[in-house]
């Protein structure tokens, strides 16, 4: 048997390129996008659940 991985929370549709938790409500703050990569999934900045 090999090493089990952790399940993921969550998978984002763009790259991350921040996260933070905020303070006085505990949310998880996400932000990033598609930016130069050319990946066709728009800029986004998302928080709380989808």
């Amino acid at each position: 048997m090999g090493r089990r991985r952790a399940p993921e929370l969550y998978r984002a549709p763009f790259p991350l390129y921040a996260l933070q938790v905020d303070p006085s409500t505990g949310l998880l703050i996400a932000a990033g996008g598609g930016g130069a990569a050319k990946t066709g999934i728009k800029n986004g900045v998302r928080h709380g659940p989808p």
